[in-house]
This record gives structure tokens, sequence and C-alpha cells, in this order.
């Protein structure tokens, strides 16, 4: 203890520029280390292209760090530019809940994560989210390449009830993301449509 405020030391989030999840997240984090009195010094790791994710340690943003400890690594996706979804009490969601955030920065107990059944539904299936910037232009990328190819694509939101679901079933780690097969996931936005037709066709 310091001056009467518990002592910890760096949390880090891995990010891209323009994550609005992030500035969120970091918004909530300093509000609460202020509230509770917690030395916490937040930085941000800004990656700035796709091809350096995996140097950077971006696996969806944002990716959560304190003191290179990653929160939920067990969740943790393949690197790249896309929106990382946390599993919490009130489902999947783009971070923690600040009851999480909470008790993972004071080394408490994290409450347990709602828990979905899984359950695939018919694929191939695009998981989105309403709070997720890239959704737009992935629904138009894979509803495209469908259509082209005579094939029937699910679109589901991750709030919903079959989206939870889907990401339990398939272990999606983050939106959006193409599930082709239970072992074929294509997260974020890094296919060309020629790719996409060709993932589609599970190539």
């Amino acid at each position: 203890m310091v001056d009467g405020r518990s002592v910890l030391t760096t949390l880090e989030l891995v990010t891209f520029k323009g994550c609005e999840s992030t500035t969120s997240l970091r918004n909530r984090i300093e509000r609460l280390a202020e509230t509770h009195r917690l030395e916490i010094a937040v930085r941000l790791r800004v990656v700035h292209s796709p091809h350096h994710s995996q140097e950077n340690g971006l696996f969806g943003s944002p990716t959560i760090l304190m003191n290179d400890v990653e929160f939920q690594r067990d969740r943790r996706g393949p690197p790249g530019f896309y929106m990382r979804l946390y599993s919490t009490t009130e489902g999947y969601r783009p971070y923690p809940t600040e009851p999480e955030i909470l008790a993972w920065l004071k080394g408490d107990r994290v409450p347990h994560p709602r828990r979905s059944e899984g359950k695939l539904g018919g694929l191939p299936a695009l998981v989105t989210a309403g709070w997720c910037p890239f959704s737009p232009n992935a629904v138009a990328l894979w509803g495209d390449a469908a259509r082209e190819l005579d094939i029937d694509l699910r679109v589901v939101d991750a709030a919903t009830t079959a989206g939870e679901q889907l990401i339990a079933s398939a272990n999606v780690a983050g939106v959006p993301c193409l599930v082709a097969a239970p072992d074929r996931l294509a997260h974020g936005l890094q296919h060309s449509p020629a790719d996409a037709r060709a993932f589609l066709r599970l190539e």
C-alpha cells in the first residue's frame, strides 16, 4: 500500500487505431482505478497493420494484458484485426464487465461467465455484432460470395441465443467470424472475394 492506495503495475491494451471498444474499456478501467484507489498504469499498444498482429500480441481488439498476463487467454483466437469477444456474466461482450475487471485488477476470483449451450445450427454462418465496425463489410463480402456459389449463408448476432450457441460450439474468438465448418473459421476481413469463395467451398 502507498498512501492508502493498492499498488499494481502495468495494464496494457493491445489494439488498432480507432477501436471504440478499447477507448470505452480504458475509460472504465481508469474510473474503477480512481474509485477503488488502485495504482494502475494503463497503456495502449497500437498495431498499425494486420501483418504485425502476431509480433505485437494482438489477438482481436482489445487484447488485455496485466503484468504480461492475458485476460481469458484460453479464448484467444488467431492474430489479426477483428473485435474480440469476452465470455462474461452477461454473455459474449467486447470487454469484461466492471465487476470482472475489478476482480481481476485486485487479484480476486473473477465471477464465472454465463455458459451457453453449444449448438452449431446451419452452416456456413457469419457471426456479427451491432457494435462491431467490421460487421457490415463482412456481411457484404461473405454474402456476395455465398450468392455467387448459390450457398445459403446464415447471419447471426453475437448477442442472440443462436449467436451465443454458435460461439460456444465453434469457439468463436471474435467478430466478424465466418464459420464454414466446426474446425474452419475465418476471423476478421482478411479474405479477398476469391479467397472467400474458396473458403466457403471448403477448399
